[in-house]
């Protein structure tokens, strides 16, 4: 499967954070996961751009599900 198709069957995940946090949302929305497993590095990325990767997931992605599922407990 190509990566457009995977992303497509939301199968990954890809993009801006705020495409991300979207995407994230609406699974979350959808099937109420337990848990949500995030790589921060897949294929054959630089060390700076998997560093980077990591960096948008833990300074933006995570604390922003964090929020909008803090806010659905009520």
């Amino acid at each position: 499967m190509d990566l457009d198709t995977a992303d497509r069957r939301v199968q990954i995940i890809t993009g801006t954070p705020d495409t991300v946090i979207k995407k994230l949302k609406s699974i979350i929305d959808l099937i109420d996961p337990g848990y949500i497993v995030l790589w921060g590095r897949e294929g054959p990325m630089s060390h700076k751009v998997a560093m980077r990767s990591i960096d948008l997931m833990t300074q933006e992605v995570i604390p922003a599900i964090k929020e909008y599922e803090s806010a659905r407990q009520g």
